[in-house]
């Protein structure tokens, strides 16, 4: 290219001087559901509490056009064919402000024995305590978790994917108990 005040043989020869061949291949295609596509939990019904004041992020009844509301419908909707499964959610108030009320209902469910819950989602803030008294699983020593193929699914899909997948790989695990 030349600057200003110089002139150029012709416009053409820049151009193809300048072009650059641009090799096209295909994506890698990857199986999200790979793992998941042997798995029937014959209809079991999975349980999961959570913070009422994020229930938008589980719970959705119908697409409504909103785009955060139908990817959470499209989400469960898959998670729940695939799996042959039925979500359940019990929004608790969670926020630190009625933290108390939260743990209340977590910690009877498990000191009662009653398998209330199957997933439990809390803020790490006040729930850290509960952990310390083996209240929860670790999910980096379940076997049949595979973390490293979580971590593989990030490097091949957008975050919406990620989140399907992530919850039900972590489903996959409860239907198999």
């Amino acid at each position: 290219m030349n600057g200003c005040g110089s002139t150029s043989e012709s416009p053409e020869s820049e151009l193809q001087e300048t072009e650059a061949v641009v090799s096209e291949t295909e994506p890698e295609t990857v199986d999200l559901y790979a793992e998941l596509r042997g798995v029937d939990a014959g209809g079991k019904t999975v349980d999961m509490l959570l913070r009422g004041e994020f229930m938008y992020e589980f719970m959705a009844a119908e697409e409504t056009g909103e785009a955060v509301n139908d990817t959470v419908y499209a989400r469960n909707l898959v998670t729940e064919e695939l799996l042959n499964i039925s979500l359940t959610f019990k929004p608790v108030l969670g926020s630190v402000s009625k933290q108390s009320q939260f743990i209340g209902v977590f910690t009877d469910s498990i000191l009662a024995n009653d398998n209330s819950f199957d997933l439990v989602s809390c803020a790490a803030s006040y729930m850290l305590a509960l952990t310390a008294k083996g209240y929860f699983r670790n999910l980096l020593t379940t076997p049949e978790l595979s973390i490293a193929a979580a971590l593989c699914i990030l490097e091949h899909t957008d975050a919406k994917d990620v989140n399907i997948s992530a919850l039900q790989k972590l489903l996959t695990k409860i239907c198999k108990r």
